[in-house]
Formats: C-alpha cells, structure tokens, sequence
C-alpha cells in the first residue's frame, strides 16, 4: 500500500479504538466509508470520462491532469 492508503487505514483504526464499541460498530462505519469512497470513485470516473466538469459540455480540452 502507498503511505497515504497507510494513513488513513491508521485513522480508521483509531476510530475504531476511539469511536466503535462492537464489531456492528465496526461493520457499520466501514459499510459508510466503502459507500463514500464509492461515490467519489464513480465521479472520478464520469469526470475522466465526460470532461472536467468546469468546461461547457462537450468541449472539454482540459488536460487530463488538471481535470482532476
């Protein structure tokens, strides 16, 4: 894993010695975070696929890097 993937597993665990009183707990807040980080997956691949977001439909010529 990258050390940013690193950090935030470390965070996650602290919220689960901090935050999460059960596995139900658990089980929860991860459900929460898959479904989060979902979403922002899925924007990430409209956008890529369908422009930046910023240019008029259609007539993106953004560089790919700076869509993001």
């Amino acid at each position: 894993m990258s050390k940013y993937v690193d950090r935030i597993i470390e965070e996650v665990d602290f919220s689960f010695e901090r935050h999460c009183h059960d596995n139900e707990d658990k089980h929860d807040f991860l459900s929460e975070l898959v479904e989060a980080i979902t979403d922002r997956l899925e924007n990430l691949n409209d956008t890529m696929e369908f422009g930046c977001g910023v240019c008029p439909e259609d007539e993106c010529d953004c560089e790919p890097e700076s869509c993001l």
